[in-house]
């Protein structure tokens, strides 16, 4: 059967479509718009605007679901709706203007859901997703999967750095990093593990870039390592530029310009933090492990 899981994020709202059946997805569809649902939390407080335009673009893919045959949708909700204080209200509008119920995701749920996604069935790799509002980590420890979710995203990062001249990109790293480090320790995790996958698309709009920089194309950043040394070069130069120049950056979406220089910062300090010379790149995500959990119960 055909059915589809779309992601209302802080940053952008996803739809991936896919065919599932006997445990297994082959994806058909993979949708994008940056509905930025963070950048209208005040103090606690989603704007109405915002939140309209966000669950119109949700609402406008749950059709593109169904004309592509899609006989069922999941609809979640990640950061931004979970910290808003007006978030039930969101689900109201989103789930009127989608015709299905809209799940707030826990935020170790959304950790989860991301290392079935993105880890491919492997046990040895852990997987970290950097948001918008969040980062979320999973790893295996003694056979059991263990994850936890961080205050710590590219919005909320340029919420508490918006100047990134002089020693703030330093300090904005730091933090981030202290952040992720205390993360580890909550966890308890006996042993980190050697090879990390990065989801989220903070990290593979930078790899995209990185293989530009480099003369390769963009298509190859499914896959691509990106090293420690590379993540602290993008987020010197990043951070050195006004968001106009970042925009003109190849790899780099305009809609995404304002948030590019903090999203490598993070992606450096949880390399740090993880004590890590790198991590994959990859555009698999929570709405792949979504569409698995559905498979898995097709069986």
């Amino acid at each position: 059967m055909r059915a589809a899981a779309i992601g209302i994020g802080s940053n952008s709202t996803r739809m991936l479509a896919a065919e599932i059946g006997e445990g297994t997805i082959a994806p058909l569809l993979r949708l994008r718009e940056d509905t930025r649902l963070f950048s209208s939390l005040e103090n606690g407080v989603l704007s109405a605007e915002r939140m309209m335009a966000t669950a119109a673009a949700a609402g406008m893919f749950c059709q593109q679901a169904r004309e592509a045959g899609c006989e069922a949708i999941r609809l979640f909700a990640t950061s931004a709706a979970r910290d808003a204080k007006n978030g039930a209200e969101f689900a109201e509008i989103a789930e009127a203007l989608c015709g299905v119920p809209l799940e707030v995701l826990p935020g170790e749920e959304e950790a989860r859901l991301s290392f079935l996604g993105a880890a491919g069935g492997e046990t040895d790799a852990g997987v970290f997703d950097i948001g918008g509002g969040s980062t979320e980590l999973a790893m295996m420890d003694g056979g059991s999967l263990r994850t936890i979710s961080l205050q710590l995203g590219s919005s909320r990062l340029l919420q508490e750095f918006p100047n990134l001249t002089g020693d703030f990109p330093r300090i904005a790293r730091e933090r981030a990093e202290e952040e992720i480090r205390a993360g580890l320790l909550r966890l308890g995790v006996r042993e980190t593990p050697r090879r990390w996958v990065s989801v989220g698309g903070n990290g593979f709009r930078l790899a995209a870039a990185d293989r530009l920089a480099r003369g390769l194309d963009a298509e190859g950043a499914e896959g691509w390592f990106m090293t420690r040394e590379a993540a602290h070069a993008w987020a010197d130069r990043l951070s050195a530029m006004s968001v106009s120049e970042r925009a003109r950056v190849p790899g780099i979406p305009a809609s995404r310009a304002d948030v590019a220089a903090h999203g490598a910062i993070l992606l450096e300090a949880a390399l740090r933090a993880l004590g890590a010379d790198g991590a994959t790149a990859t555009r698999r995500t929570n709405l792949d492990g979504a569409l698995l959990e559905m498979a898995k119960k097709k069986k």
